[in-house]
Protein backbone atom coordinates (compact mmCIF):
# COMPACT_ATOMS: atom_id res chain seq x y z
CA UNK A 1 0.00 0.00 0.00
CA UNK A 2 1.45 3.44 -1.05
CA UNK A 3 1.80 6.36 1.68
CA UNK A 4 0.79 10.04 1.38
CA UNK A 5 3.25 12.28 -0.99
CA UNK A 6 5.65 13.61 0.89
CA UNK A 7 8.61 14.79 0.16
CA UNK A 8 11.62 15.57 3.25
CA UNK A 9 8.71 15.35 5.42
CA UNK A 10 6.07 17.91 3.78
CA UNK A 11 3.20 16.37 2.52
CA UNK A 12 1.22 17.77 -0.56
CA UNK A 13 -2.14 18.57 -0.48
CA UNK A 14 -2.96 20.95 -3.53
CA UNK A 15 -1.37 22.39 -6.85
CA UNK A 16 -2.68 24.83 -8.99
CA UNK A 17 -1.28 25.87 -12.04
CA UNK A 18 -1.89 29.24 -14.06
CA UNK A 19 -0.54 29.53 -17.36
CA UNK A 20 0.72 33.24 -18.09
CA UNK A 21 2.96 34.75 -20.71
CA UNK A 22 6.11 32.77 -21.50
CA UNK A 23 5.76 30.19 -19.03
CA UNK A 24 2.73 29.34 -16.25
CA UNK A 25 3.07 29.90 -12.43
CA UNK A 26 2.77 27.13 -9.74
CA UNK A 27 0.79 27.49 -6.29
CA UNK A 28 1.50 24.57 -4.55
CA UNK A 29 0.11 23.66 -0.51
CA UNK A 30 1.76 21.53 1.78
CA UNK A 31 1.63 20.80 5.00
CA UNK A 32 4.77 20.62 7.06
CA UNK A 33 5.12 18.01 9.56
CA UNK A 34 3.20 19.49 12.28
CA UNK A 35 0.49 19.99 9.87
CA UNK A 36 0.73 23.60 9.35
CA UNK A 37 -0.18 24.43 5.61
CA UNK A 38 2.22 26.70 3.91
CA UNK A 39 2.73 27.86 0.03
CA UNK A 40 5.11 27.35 -2.07
CA UNK A 41 4.72 30.17 -5.05
CA UNK A 42 7.22 28.76 -8.20
CA UNK A 43 7.20 30.74 -11.25
CA UNK A 44 8.41 28.99 -14.26
CA UNK A 45 9.49 30.54 -17.38
CA UNK A 46 9.93 28.04 -20.78
CA UNK A 47 11.37 29.04 -24.20
CA UNK A 48 9.20 28.68 -27.77
CA UNK A 49 10.50 25.33 -27.39
CA UNK A 50 8.85 24.21 -23.43
CA UNK A 51 11.78 24.15 -22.27
CA UNK A 52 12.64 25.40 -18.39
CA UNK A 53 14.42 28.08 -19.57
CA UNK A 54 14.69 29.64 -15.71
CA UNK A 55 12.45 28.58 -12.32
CA UNK A 56 11.92 31.01 -9.21
CA UNK A 57 10.34 30.19 -6.10
CA UNK A 58 8.97 31.66 -2.72
CA UNK A 59 7.21 30.10 0.46
CA UNK A 60 4.83 31.44 2.70
CA UNK A 61 4.59 30.02 5.98
CA UNK A 62 1.65 30.02 8.36
CA UNK A 63 2.77 33.10 9.98
CA UNK A 64 2.98 35.15 6.96
CA UNK A 65 -0.34 34.02 5.37
CA UNK A 66 -3.30 36.81 6.67
CA UNK A 67 0.06 39.48 5.42
CA UNK A 68 0.15 37.90 2.61
CA UNK A 69 -3.60 37.40 1.44
CA UNK A 70 -4.31 41.45 2.52
CA UNK A 71 -1.50 42.06 0.09
CA UNK A 72 -2.59 40.00 -2.89
CA UNK A 73 -5.84 41.70 -2.57
CA UNK A 74 -4.69 44.91 -2.63
CA UNK A 75 -2.80 44.00 -5.91
CA UNK A 76 -5.20 42.13 -7.73
CA UNK A 77 -7.47 45.21 -9.06
CA UNK A 78 -4.15 46.85 -10.40
CA UNK A 79 -3.31 44.37 -12.36
CA UNK A 80 -6.78 43.87 -13.80
CA UNK A 81 -7.79 40.47 -12.12
CA UNK A 82 -10.82 39.19 -9.77
CA UNK A 83 -11.80 36.94 -7.03
CA UNK A 84 -14.32 34.41 -8.27
CA UNK A 85 -17.30 34.60 -6.49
Amino acid sequence: MAGPNTNNGRMFTQRHVIPIRNGELLILVYEDRRGDPYLVIKRIKKTKSGRVKEEESVAVFRSELPAFYDKLFEILPQVGLKLAP
